[in-house]
């Protein structure tokens, strides 16, 4: 890591715009890669909300952007490829998603876990397992360690609820609304700018 690059990293954790003003004024490549391919704007996201209780993360993450912080520089890790579209998903973080995809980051050019899983795949994976099996124990998953049921809300989807992607988010938004869970803006708001589940990507709909 070069040293403007941790300059910059540790003055966005100071959540102010000065500080991280003057590193930039030092000439830090805003792009500026570490060996394992990871961003200044990706490790930024994935530590924000470590240290960001106000709100401040969208005027820092704005201001890296606007100074030319590119959003789709991906860290390949084995089958993954991780961004800051990624941090940003796991906090189900719909205002940080509409801000980072408007400056142009592609949800579909990140990847899930495996070579059949898009990134939208895995951002609604990581809400059913959030807000399906802990928020209804009676719904067990795991017993001796072998699986006993899918991940599933109360209520099951019917074959309308199934028939496409935006009927599932469709039948997430109404369980959400009707369990007092939060709704899944954030999936809102990747399908506006275009992302895609495996089947769709792969023209099956």
């Amino acid at each position: 890591m070069s040293e403007l690059r941790k300059k910059i990293i540790d003055a966005c954790e100071t959540l102010n715009i000065s500080k991280i003003s003057a590193v930039l004024e030092e000439g830090v490549d805003i792009n500026e890669t570490s060996k394992y391919g990871e961003s200044i704007l990706s490790a930024v996201c994935s530590n924000i909300y470590n240290y960001d209780k106000d709100g401040k993360r969208y005027e820092v993450v704005k201001f890296l952007l606007d100074n030319g912080a590119d959003p789709n520089i991906l860290e390949e890790d084995g089958i993954e490829k991780l961004g800051p579209l990624d941090s940003a998903m796991w906090a189900m973080d719909a205002e940080m998603i509409e801000l980072l995809c408007s400056y142009g980051a592609d949800p579909n050019a990140v990847w899930g876990l495996s070579e059949q899983e898009s990134f939208y795949d895995f951002a609604v994976s990581e809400y059913y397992h959030e807000y399906a099996n802990y928020n209804f124990p009676d719904n067990p998953t795991y017993e001796d360690g072998k699986t006993l049921y899918p991940m599933a809300f109360p209520e099951e989807p019917t074959a309308e609820d199934e028939k496409d992607e935006d009927s599932r988010l469709n039948f997430m938004q109404r369980m959400a609304e009707k369990y007092s869970f939060k709704e899944p803006t954030h999936l809102f708001v990747l399908r506006k700018y275009g992302a895609k589940g495996w089947r769709e990507l792969q023209g099956a709909g």
